[in-house]
């Protein structure tokens, strides 16, 4: 991850931002109703560690595509960041329709700390 913190000349805060960003954007692609299915796909771990997996494969592509650049003066970060955008878009093709019936389907239970 340190090779991708350094093209993109992000923190690992950052980073960590635009990946969980970019979770709950595809998350919500599968979500019906926000109130209720969004939690549920969110929350899945069998989801995330799907998402997680596919995006391990995104981000070799781009480390792979941007190994070609290596010794242009002229990429600038700004340019690696258009790049691993252009290869971050390619998890919203990505489903896993099983897992997500699945975490649909479980009931969530909120418990009203308030009440005695």
């Amino acid at each position: 991850m340190k090779a991708i913190l350094v093209r993109l000349n992000k923190s690992q805060e950052d980073y960590e931002f635009i990946v969980m960003n970019i979770y709950l954007r595809w998350c919500m692609d599968f979500a019906i109703n926000y109130t209720n299915d969004l939690q549920k796909v969110v929350a899945n771990t069998p989801i995330n560690k799907y998402f997680l997996t596919e995006f391990k494969k995104i981000e070799a592509e781009f480390l792979e595509i941007m190994q070609e650049y290596d010794g242009a003066t002229n990429i600038k970060p700004k340019d690696a960041l258009q790049v691993f955008n252009r290869c971050s878009i390619q998890i919203f093709n990505r489903y896993p329709k099983i897992l997500i019936h699945e975490a649909k389907k479980l009931n969530i239970i909120n418990h009203d700390h308030t009440a005695n």
